[in-house]
């Protein structure tokens, strides 16, 4: 880390946004190392803020050689020179427990509220902490006074308090791309305290919905015993300001595809004759169990039951981007679904109509923005979801206002999207029965309520987002150090000592917390270890010393802490009672 001196300032510096992924894939081809850019909506965002301010991201580029490979390596130079792409390189077995394990594992599972698939294994959790000193490593050697370094998702939950520990002058924010769960099922977490107080490093900590947030301050208060404010919290004497900011897309991107890319004009023609006379319901997720692909396959399966007059009218493109198949449950996920398919085909299929069209691979941005704009009905049921842009990237698509949007009550973008048509995902039956209502509905309904959703997206873009969230982040770093009282004077130790050694009669006189013990959350917890006691026990018993605590602490619990430790002082509550060592008795 460069030093800290002036950081006070607060002047501006660079951006360090930090990720468990780089933008940037690095894979290996036919015929050397291929280095693909994200083309995902805080790529877009961020990167021309990164190019202002000199910014870096820093992140992992995916899974690297045993070897040293230059090939690999020069791909990941060029990147850094051109992007600031700063690279974590993490062994393949840390990168496995690290990320298919404690935060794919443990942490995904549980924050969608899916506790039956959660799995805690205590060397996951070691791999995640030492991911995250990885990533906390990385930040040091780039910051400097000034910088703000802003940190994304699930993967990275204690690196704010990582960075804070070394650099408490650090401008540093925190936002939660998922979901935040209950407090009831957090508290299922082992090492659930070590996470909240990682989070609490940062001077901001954003989420995706006011309701992930107040489950946050609930599990504060439930687990480590912290009232909050509706906008912050204060512990150990700083302060964590708290938002929900719920992130939006960059719409003219799609809306640039439609109107002037000719691979998705070609893409959405083709769509068009092949589909003719028919009218394309729409899911676009990757495979994985919180995205209700099989929910939204029975719930399809009831509406052609139901309503035999849509058989061959309709049709159900389900795109499903392939996502951590190394994990048994994303396998046999991937076997539901393809069961399901198989099933519903075969029962109302015919010649000339395939009821579900099952796209499993990734699709090219003009595919994708074809599919948005020739789909009548987007279809977007997640079980549970910290916000789901696809809804966003759906509406983005439907300027003219001809598109339905059906969305999950679960998904944090129905907070802002009450013009949707909210489905629960769990209820096949009501879903089948909303559909049928939406491919029957007037077109100027369906166009009132697209244009409303058009205008939201149009309005809360991802750079807003940002805007707003670096903007609160400087907000609460200034009032962070405007708050900070004056520091003494670093005591002089070994002048200290000399006079110390030198004198006839010493008088030490200690406090309590923060001093002997360090500060907690909850002073209950904060009970001295036993070498604590001993280390004051020799220190009251040495020659020519008096030794006393001060504190604010009660009778009762100077007494338990250091009522059997001879010739010591005790003086509690703020002064206003004492025990001394000859008569043992308290007076106030």
């Amino acid at each position: 880390m460069k030093s800290n001196e002036g950081a006070g300032a607060m002047a501006e510096g660079k951006l360090i946004v930090v990720s468990n992924r780089l933008p940037l894939a690095v894979r290996r081809g036919p015929e050397g190392w291929i280095a693909e850019p994200s083309s995902g909506g805080l790529a877009t965002a961020l990167n021309p803020i990164l190019k202002e301010r000199g910014g870096l991201w820093i992140g992992w580029p995916g899974h690297a050689p045993r070897e040293a490979d230059q090939g690999r390596q020069t791909l990941l130079d060029v990147a850094r020179e051109a992007n600031g792409f700063v690279t974590v390189d993490l062994p393949a077995d840390l990168a496995r427990r690290f990320y298919e394990g404690y935060a794919n594992q443990t942490l995904w599972p549980l924050f969608h509220n899916f506790a039956t698939n959660f799995e805690a294994d205590p060397e996951g959790w070691t791999a995640y902490v030492t991911a995250n000193r990885r990533f906390r490593d990385a930040v040091l050697e780039h910051l400097e006074p000034g910088d703000t370094v802003w940190i994304h998702d699930y993967h990275l939950m204690l690196l704010p308090r990582l960075i804070r520990d070394v650099a408490p002058e650090a401008r540093v924010g925190f936002f939660l791309h998922i979901p935040f769960p209950a407090s009831e099922t957090f508290r299922i977490l082992p090492h659930r305290d070590e996470v909240l107080r990682g989070l609490l490093g940062a001077d901001l900590v954003a989420f995706q919905t006011h309701l992930d947030l107040q489950h946050f301050r609930s599990s504060l208060l439930r687990v480590l015993g912290l009232p909050s404010a509706l906008d912050r919290v204060t512990a150990q004497g700083s302060s964590t300001r708290l938002e929900a900011l719920p992130i939006g897309i960059a719409p003219d991107e799609f809306a640039g595809y439609i109107e002037s890319d000719e691979k998705t004009q070609r893409a959405f023609e083709a769509l068009r004759r092949r589909y003719r006379n028919r009218r394309i319901l729409l899911g676009v997720d990757r495979l994985d169990y919180t995205k209700g692909i099989p929910e939204r396959l029975r719930a399809y399966r009831k509406l052609l039951q139901g309503a035999p007059h849509l058989h061959g009218q309709i049709v159900l493109v389900q795109v499903a981007v392939p996502s951590r198949e190394r994990i048994p449950e994303y396998d046999r996920l991937r076997n539901t679904v393809n069961s399901l398919v198989g099933e519903v085909n075969g029962e109302f299929g015919t010649p000339e109509w395939t009821p579900v069209v099952y796209i499993r691979r990734g699709i090219s941005r003009s595919e994708l923005v074809a599919l948005y704009a020739a789909a009548e009905v987007g279809w977007v049921t997640p079980l549970r979801d910290g916000m789901n842009l696809v809804s966003k990237e759906y509406v983005a698509c439907h300027r003219r206002g001809e598109g339905v949007l059906v969305l999950s009550e679960f998904a944090g973008a129905a907070a802002e999207m009450g013009e949707a048509f909210l489905v629960n995902p769990y209820d096949e039956e009501r879903v089948a029965a909303v559909l049928e209502r939406v491919l029957n509905l007037p077109a100027e309904e369906r166009r009132e309520r697209m244009v409303m959703l058009y205008r939201r997206v149009r309005r809360n873009t991802v750079f807003r987002w940002a805007d707003r969230f670096l903007s609160i982040l400087d907000e609460a770093a200034l009032g962070r150090l405007a708050a900070r009282p004056e520091r003494p004077d670093a005591l002089p130790v070994a002048a200290a000592l000399e006079s110390f050694r030198a004198a006839r009669s010493r008088l030490v006189l200690l406090d309590y917390d923060g001093t002997l013990v360090p500060f907690a959350p909850r002073p209950r917890d904060a009970v001295p270890p036993p070498a604590v006691v001993d280390l004051v026990a020799r220190l009251a018993a040495a020659p020519g010393v008096t030794a006393a605590i001060v504190s604010g602490r009660s009778r009762a619990d100077l007494d338990a802490f250091f009522g059997n430790v001879p010739d010591l002082w005790l003086i509690g509550e703020h002064g206003g009672c004492a025990r001394s060592p000859i008569t043992r008795e308290w007076e106030m």
